[in-house]
């Protein structure tokens, strides 16, 4: 635990393709540290909570991937003081080299991590942080749907798709968490680490917020595999993910192969 008497910085990632959800659950709930329980509960709490920020490259009002208005309070050139730095999931082209989604956030985190910021990813934001170098022969996760990608794209970094979360890198300053949900899982994780069990527990208990500690696999659903190169066995590969349950037809194999 590093509870200090001052509120913790942490700085949430906004840019166009950001999804909403994990963005204002975020900023809700860390907002919330260290002043709803006593306000819901009247028990005191000796917590100094957290300074959460929304920035962006440029610090103007957008309306997100989905529609959802965004009015940042900073941008990447004001003051870079945070103590933690979140990217939420992001939409992610599955046909586009993921390292022009957006430079000046691959930038903006790997600036922060040189600094000394822990660096944390929610589901697809893993893929931002993956274009920064920083995971490069490191375990992470992201939503268990990105393995193609990141087999593509990033094969140096060890994916654990089973995982909710993975805590890596000098001084554990690299956290992922996989799937969109995951920002709780995520956030119960930074308020127990700065601000003690506790509080943690306090935070859950008001939000409702459960565990998933089994992982991501119960939820993972089959994937198409990416089409081969042969015509041949591209046909039959995408026969084979529509038609599971069928003896043979493409392939021409016996019903016990």
């Amino acid at each position: 635990m590093h509870d200090s008497e001052w509120p913790i910085r942490i700085d949430l990632l906004a840019i166009p393709e950001t999804m909403p959800a994990a963005l204002y659950g975020l900023y809700e709930i860390f907002d919330a540290v260290g002043e709803v329980w006593q306000a819901v509960t009247g028990e005191p709490e000796a917590c100094a909570g957290f300074d959460v920020r929304i920035v962006s490259p440029d610090g103007a009002p957008f309306r997100c991937v989905v529609g959802v208005p965004v009015e940042p309070h900073a941008s990447f050139t004001d003051d870079v003081s945070a103590d933690i730095v979140i990217a939420t999931d992001q939409f992610i082209d599955m046909a586009v080299d993921p390292s022009a989604l957006s430079p000046q956030a691959v930038d903006w985190l790997r600036a922060n991590y040189a600094r000394g910021a822990v660096v944390c990813t929610v589901c697809t934001g893993a893929v931002l942080l993956a274009a920064t170098g920083l995971l490069n022969g490191r375990e992470a996760t992201s939503h268990w749907s990105m393995a193609p990608l990141f087999e593509t794209w990033y094969p140096d970094i060890v994916l654990r798709r089973d995982r909710i979360l993975v805590v890596d890198g000098k001084d554990d300053r690299l956290v992922t968490s996989g799937g969109a949900s995951s920002w709780q899982d995520l956030c119960l994780y930074l308020i127990e680490r700065f601000h003690g069990r506790e509080t943690a527990i306090r935070m859950a208990k008001l939000y409702l917020l459960g565990d998933r500690s089994d992982g991501q696999l119960p939820f993972a659903g089959k994937s198409r595999p990416r089409r081969h190169e042969d015509a041949i066995v591209a046909e039959c590969q995408v026969w084979i993910a529509d038609h599971y349950a069928v003896a043979n037809q493409v392939a021409h194999l016996i019903e016990r192969s």
